[in-house]
């Protein structure tokens, strides 16, 4: 962490996780970095407001850009990027895990099968660009692609 970092929240990292903050990052004491065997790397000057998590899973990684901010009361999770200069209203779900549905068989048993054959569970990542702006209550599902500059209306869901 830089000189100017400050981390209030909580940080865990399992199994060879790796989680690298930028200086100047502010960590709301009621947030968490979580890493098990994923990575996290978040830039220089981001704002993590009130509980915010960020979750990096097995070979998952998350790479935010700097000067992003987040409000409050996010999820982040899976394999993500996100540009610099975004910024993250409250009540926001971005995850790049999915499930497997064949309709036949039970989206439990489908999902552990693809994880023994994968090592991991189904992901398409997600990639916000620079100078986002993601409203109130927004969920961006696995496979979005936001480029640079585009606005995500409060309640909306993104999905591929």
């Amino acid at each position: 962490a830089g000189n100017k970092t400050k981390v209030f929240g909580s940080i865990s990292c399992l199994r060879k996780g790796s989680i690298t903050l930028g200086d100047g990052v502010v960590l709301h004491k009621d947030s968490q970095l979580g890493s098990d065997a994923g990575t996290i790397i978040i830039g220089n000057d981001c704002q993590i407001g009130k509980n915010v998590i960020i979750n990096a899973h097995q070979s998952n990684t998350i790479n935010i850009g700097e000067r992003t901010t987040f409000f409050g009361n996010i999820l982040i999770s899976g394999t993500v990027s996100i540009g610099a200069d975004v910024l993250f209203a409250n009540n926001i779900n971005v995850l790049s895990s999915t499930h497997c549905i064949d309709g036949k068989e039970k989206i439990r048993v489908l999902d552990a099968k693809y994880v023994k054959l994968n090592g991991t569970p189904p992901l398409d990542p997600v990639f916000i660009g620079d100078d986002c702006w993601i409203g109130l209550n927004a969920v961006l599902l696995p496979g979005v692609k936001l480029g640079k500059g585009c606005v995500v209306a409060a309640l909306s869901l993104i999905h591929i």
